[in-house]
């Protein structure tokens, strides 16, 4: 159950029972939660309150496979029959008020060990029933009471997010929400599973972000992804444009990045850098593959070898050497003579900038079809050191032969820099990096798309998971 957070796990496999209510507004994910719950379980009850199984099939086609249809039953106290009429008589259950529908539930777990049962929604069949709240406490610990004796596994879905009785007495609690996330498009949405409490589980991590791709319930751990050897296969490259190295980002991008573009990574403090570096590796990658070279820039301090490093298990060492060059300022701390390293100045931008150039030269006269890529992955030096009426200039000279060229030019930048408003005026395309709960989002948004994107890395690989 790996799509399903470590912690509710723990729950469901305590050997005595155990109840969980599942709270959240309506199309937060409830049901696709507990159906998912569900299908893995080995007698499976689901008591359907709102909509007919049939019509759960429908919204659901993978439950068909999981859930055997007598499993799945209708108390929608609906007047009309379904088309399949066996079906409808074998699935639907009528009952006359809420200590009757007890006694159901009493004799369809009654030679079923173990059983799982989900009643959704619990709020629903407590509209139906019109009890008062004393007689609805009553029948709340009684079915908690039945829970804990016949070791069921119990979930009960409430659009109700308000504390009530029930919240007293069952074992747990988890809340689904829609949130609002981007801080420049508010119709974005992600979605959160809030873990209130679970008696007797040591709950290591209270929320996590879900998504419901494909319909199915899926949510995302924190990742601590390591450099590692792997693989990575050419991708060939259609019209205007070059393949990002990634199949699921050059469908998002109609093909990829369009020649000549100017891309612009926004990155949020404390993620780690293997994130943005995997993502545009894959280009590089790709780069190599068609027989084109690549520039890096490093800003500060960081070393041109963890580039090496990073990339030395997918490439081989002599084709490094041939198709990546890394400029570097020359300093008593740092003066390896390697045949990727091209020492620049550090102390005159001007000069840095001829030599940058003929780095450029260089590279293109070496490249398959005289395309290269650039990375800078931070300016970070350059703020310090230059004000932006030097540096800006040059960066921008930069971009217009990149665009001239049919090049393409990667820039990371961090939130709160300040020549990050003047990058984000001039890029063709802009990614916001961001980590939630552990989860690290993509945000593409320019050119814009809809949904937010789990990042996930299985080096040099990612894999790029709509947050629907």
């Amino acid at each position: 159950m790996d799509n399903i957070p470590k912690e509710l796990i723990d729950a469901i496999d305590k050997p005595y029972g155990y109840s969980i209510l599942v709270k959240g507004l309506a199309g937060t994910g409830k049901s696709t939660l507990v159906l998912e719950l569900l299908s893995r379980s080995e007698n499976p009850l689901y008591f359907s309150t709102r909509v007919s199984p049939l019509s759960l099939e429908h919204q659901f086609p993978w439950i068909k496979e999981t859930i055997k249809a007598e499993n799945m039953l209708d108390v929608t106290q609906l007047a009309f029959i379904a088309k399949d009429t066996e079906h409808y008589f074998e699935s639907v259950i009528k009952f006359k008020d809420l200590p009757e529908f007890l006694q159901v539930i009493y004799h369809k777990t009654k030679d079923r060990p173990n059983s799982f049962v989900v009643i959704d929604a619990w709020s629903t069949l407590l509209k139906y029933s019109q009890a008062s709240s004393m007689i609805e406490g009553k029948i709340e610990s009684f079915l908690s009471e039945m829970v804990r004796q016949k070791k069921i596994k119990l979930f009960l879905v409430t659009e109700t997010e308000s504390e009530t009785y029930l919240d007293y007495i069952v074992d747990g609690i988890l809340t689904l929400k829609r949130v609002g996330f981007g801080k420049r498009f508010a119709k974005k949405r992600i979605r959160e599973i809030h873990i209130e409490k679970l008696r007797g589980v040591e709950v290591a991590q209270h929320e996590y972000i879900f998504t419901l791709n494909n319909g199915r319930f899926r949510h995302f751990e924190p990742q601590y992804p390591n450099i590692k050897e792997g693989t990575f296969q050419k991708i060939e490259e259609i019209g205007d444009c070059f393949s990002t190295g990634n199949h699921q980002l050059d469908t998002i991008l109609n093909g990829g990045y369009r020649k000549g573009s100017f891309i612009v990574f926004e990155i949020e403090d404390g993620i780690s850098d293997i994130f943005p570096k995997t993502i545009v590796y894959q280009t590089i990658l790709n780069f190599l593959k068609h027989g084109r070279t690549c520039s890096i820039a490093p800003a500060g301090e960081e070393s041109p070898l963890i580039y090496f490093q990073d990339l030395a298990p997918i490439i081989k060492e002599e084709e490094f050497n041939e198709k990546i060059l890394i400029l570097k300022e020359k300093n008593i701390s740092f003066n390896l003579d390697k045949p990727f390293i091209k020492y620049i100045l550090g102390n005159d931008l001007k000069k840095d900038f001829g030599i940058f150039n003929e780095t450029l030269t260089y590279l293109k006269n070496k490249s398959s079809d005289g395309h290269i890529m650039q990375l800078f992955p931070s300016l970070g030096s350059m703020e310090i050191r230059y004000p932006l009426e030097i540096y800006v200039p040059i960066q921008e000279k930069n971009i217009e032969r990149a665009r001239f060229g049919e090049d393409l030019n990667f820039l990371f930048i961090k939130k709160g820099s300040r020549a990050l408003q003047v990058s984000l005026n001039q890029c063709d395309y802009h990614f916001n990096l961001e980590s939630i709960n552990g989860c690290v989002i993509l945000e593409i948004l320019k050119p814009y798309f809809k949904y937010p994107l789990a990042v996930e890395i299985d080096y040099p690989n990612i894999n790029l998971i709509p947050i629907v």
